[in-house]
């Protein structure tokens, strides 16, 4: 083996030793490292520049590390059991997913997989989690009683109401209608425009009806 590729063989075992993976290129590996690893094999320090993890020489010597440590290639079945364990493991823990990439090569590391490229294991962890925001979402739902429901629709609804009025009557104004009452506009603008007013006239009861029948609740309970 030459001066190079014993430099090339050792950098790829201390990295996968201390992170559980392979370099992807020369941007993840520490310079002070490479320069101690090559001053106890003797190396010359330039062999470092021309290194490279990803060249055929390289892949031999990462199939030889793997058998070696007892790593294994990851494979489809491994992204979906790892999709599984953050879904119900990791991001009850950390439901941000602040550090997410870094769990997710934790677990592969006591799994002994190598894991897969940066952009795949990305994706994966990206939809664990919106996954695991949904069911939090759900249960959260769930455990509201049918009042809260209705209080929160009916703030939601208020609000979006007020906005849209808001909307309106720019719009309203934009085309020449001076005021609610519609006084310097068309009767056909005017009558249009009063009702779309209706569900603001009509106050809470309106937005109640509303809830009610989204809701299939008797409108007795609440009136």
């Amino acid at each position: 083996m030459t001066d190079k590729g014993r430099l090339d063989f050792a950098i790829q075992l201390k990295f996968i030793e201390l992170y559980g993976r392979f370099p992807e290129d020369n941007r993840q590996i520490n310079t002070d490292v490479s320069q101690a690893l090559a001053k106890q094999l003797s190396v010359p320090i330039d062999a470092i520049t021309s290194y490279d993890p990803c060249s055929c020489q390289g892949q031999r010597y990462r199939r030889t590390i793997r058998d070696f440590l007892g790593y294994r290639p990851s494979t489809g079945a491994d992204l979906k059991q790892l999709f599984h364990w953050l879904c119900h493991e990791a991001l009850p823990l950390d439901p941000l997913a602040r550090h997410g990439r870094d769990v997710a090569f934790d677990w592969y590391r006591t799994q002994r997989i190598e894991p897969p490229a940066s952009d795949e294991l990305d994706k994966t962890i990206r939809s664990a989690v919106r996954h695991y925001e949904t069911l939090l979402q759900a249960d959260i739902y769930n455990r509201l009683s049918i009042d809260s429901k209705v209080a929160i629709n009916r703030e939601c609804l208020t609000q979006a109401l007020g906005q849209f009025s808001q909307l309106l009557q720019a719009h309203g104004r934009g085309r020449g209608w001076s005021d609610r009452d519609g006084r310097g506009g068309s009767p056909d603008r005017q009558g249009l425009f009063e009702r779309r007013h209706l569900p603001l006239q009509a106050g809470n009861g309106a937005l109640l009806a509303l809830e009610l029948r989204l809701f299939g609740l008797p409108a007795g309970r609440y009136a």
